[in-house]
C-alpha cells in the first residue's frame, strides 16, 4: 500500500490500511503538481498576481515554470518514474497505490502517449478505482475511473 504524503490521499491510505492491515508507505512523488508561489491560490488569483501564468500552466506550454513549482513536463517524469520505479520495486505483487487526479491524468498521458500541450486528456472519477498492468516493459491500462461502488460520483473535472 503507497500513497501521496499528502492529506486526502493519506487519509484514504490510513483507510484502506485500516480494513486490510497492511503499512502504509507515503511516496511524496506521488503528489499533486507543485504549483509553487499559486499554490492555495485561485486560478482568478494566479492570473492577477500573475498575469498569463494560469494560461501558460494550464494549457499552453509544458515548460513552463510558474515560480517556485514545476513544468507540466518535470510533473509527467516525476510521475512516470514514481510508477515505473514502484513496478520494479513490486515486480509480481499487486501494489495498491492512492494517489490524486492530476497524477492519474498525467500517468494516463504517459501510458497511451498523449503530447504534453494537451489539457486533461480522461475524466477521473473521484474516489474511483483503475486497475494497471505492468508487464516488465509496458504499462497498460485495465479498468479506468470506475467508481461503481460509489452513488453518484463526480469527476475530477466537475470537482
Amino acid at each position: 500500500l503507497v500513497s501521496s504524503d499528502l492529506g486526502r490521499a493519506a487519509a484514504t491510505a490510513q483507510a484502506i490500511a485500516d480494513r486490510c492491515g497492511k503499512p502504509i508507505v507515503l511516496d511524496p512523488r506521488l503528489r499533486e503538481r507543485h504549483f509553487g508561489v499559486g499554490e492555495g491560490m485561485t486560478y482568478d488569483e494566479v492570473d492577477a498576481a500573475y498575469p498569463g501564468a494560469f494560461a501558460r500552466v494550464r494549457n499552453v506550454d509544458p515548460d513552463f515554470v510558474i515560480p517556485g513549482g514545476e513544468s507540466r513536463r518535470q510533473f509527467h517524469e516525476r510521475v512516470h518514474g514514481a510508477f515505473d520505479s514502484l513496478a520494479e520495486a513490486y515486480s509480481g505483487r499487486t501494489l495498491v497505490v492512492v494517489t490524486h487526479g492530476g497524477v492519474l491524468a498525467t500517468f494516463f498521458r504517459h501510458v497511451h502517449g498523449i503530447a504534453l500541450d494537451i489539457a486533461h486528456p480522461i475524466a477521473i472519477t473521484n474516489a474511483s478505482y483503475n486497475v494497471l498492468r505492468h508487464d516488465g516493459e509496458r504499462w497498460a491500462v485495465e479498468t479506468w475511473s470506475d467508481n461503481a461502488h460509489l452513488a453518484g460520483g463526480e469527476t475530477f473535472e466537475e470537482a
